[in-house]
Order: structure tokens, then sequence, then C-alpha cells
């Protein structure tokens, strides 16, 4: 079988090297037709909880693309140690 194969392959050369050169040309001209969606996927039914409280999110703060959200509990939240610039809060995350 490999040797069939390989005869093939040897024996076609030029005309396997032109089918691949015209695939990539090909494939290289409908790539300007690619778009990137963001959304995503619909896998959830609308009245999914999760779904309910993404959307919610959503309208509350926008879009979720260049959002971070950091939620901390903590009853010292508002003393010195955690105000006293603005990167003392990451010192909540080592405990």
């Amino acid at each position: 079988m490999w040797v069939k194969l390989s005869r093939f392959i040897l024996q076609n050369r030029i005309a396997i090297i032109v089918f691949f050169v015209l695939g990539t040309i090909f494939m290289a001209y409908q790539a300007k037709n690619v778009k990137l969606s963001y959304t995503g996927s619909k896998i959830l039914p609308v009245t999914d909880s999760a779904f309910v409280k993404y959307n919610a999110f959503k309208k509350t703060f926008g879009e979720d693309g260049s959002v971070m959200v950091v939620g901390i509990q903590s009853p010292d939240i508002f003393k010195k140690k955690y105000t006293t610039n603005g990167f003392s809060f990451l010192m909540i995350f080592r405990n």
C-alpha cells in the first residue's frame, strides 16, 4: 500500500503541488471574509438564571469585554490599612 501511495505521489508531484498552491491561494483569498465574533454561543436558554444574571450585569456595566470586577468581602475594607494606596487592596488576596 505504501509503495503504491509513494509511487502515485512521485508520478503526480507537479499536479499535487499545483493543487496545494491553488488551494492555498483560494484559502488566502477567502480569508478576507473572516469575521471575528465576540458574542457567546447561544447554548443557554433565555430563561436560565446564569444567563439572566449575565444580561443584568451587561445592562448595568455595559459590554463585558474590558471590565474586570473584583469582589471583596471584608469588614475591614474601609479601614486605613486597606485604603493607604491604590494597590493595598491586593494585600487582601495574600491571606
